[in-house]
């Protein structure tokens, strides 16, 4: 219980405002530039993907107002990486 606690509040910043989720994004590939672009966005959206196929995010009642923003963010994100690496057109979105 106490590892799902610490999870769920790692993963809150999912759930920030659509500026704030921009900025930790921006703050992680900064931390991980020893990726390449390509790598990168393809790892990104690995993670969004396995993320937003989860039933929950979080798992404790208290994040659940944190879920849908966390899944807008997360949704949002991943259309961008999917388009980065020539799954859509971006005229399409």
């Amino acid at each position: 219980r106490a590892l799902a606690w610490c999870l769920d509040l790692d993963l809150l910043r999912l759930g920030s405002e659509p500026e704030v989720f921009q900025l930790h994004g921006d703050n992680l590939r900064r931390e991980y530039s020893h990726l390449s672009d390509q790598d990168w966005v393809r790892a990104s959206a690995d993670f969004r993907a396995k993320a937003m196929s989860q039933p929950k995010i979080f798992m404790h009642e208290q994040f659940k107002p944190a879920e849908l923003r966390a899944r807008a963010n997360l949704a949002n994100a991943l259309v961008k990486d999917w388009i980065q690496l020539g799954y859509f057109d971006d005229s399409l979105v």
